[in-house]
């Protein structure tokens, strides 16, 4: 009895090793030429040139820009009227608050602070 059930139990896991195996391949692999379109992507223009789509990246990383630019200002002024603070403290801070105050904050990056905050090279002496 217990060679009939281990025969029977061989042949059971080879049939389901078939079994897997035909169906990774027929079941649930689709054709590459088969135009596959879901009802939420019908009338979509899948084909952007490279220049719009880096256009479009531009205008993205612009918008995410600002977006943090407002979040620095209002995370600032929720500490300064928690605090009761009427001048800023850090340099980062007035510059936040001097902004505000011009109602420039989008003109204003982290890299143009730091580049205008660095010290100008001293020149070369050109002998000739």
């Amino acid at each position: 009895m217990h060679s009939f059930q281990t025969l029977l139990e061989a042949h059971t896991d080879l049939a389901f090793d078939f079994f897997e195996a035909w169906s990774h391949r027929n079941i649930f692999v689709i054709n590459a030429n088969l135009p596959v379109v879901t009802p939420h992507h019908k009338g979509l223009d899948l084909e952007i040139p490279p220049e719009t789509e880096r256009e479009l990246q531009i205008e993205v990383e612009s918008s995410r820009r600002k977006l943090e630019h407002v979040r620095v200002i209002l995370l600032f002024f929720s500490c300064c009227r928690s605090t009761n603070l009427t001048r800023p403290s850090s340099p980062d801070a007035q510059i936040l608050h001097e902004a505000e105050k011009n109602g420039s904050s989008s003109r204003h990056t982290p890299e143009t602070s730091r580049s205008a905050s660095r010290k100008p090279a001293l020149p070369r002496n050109h002998d000739g």
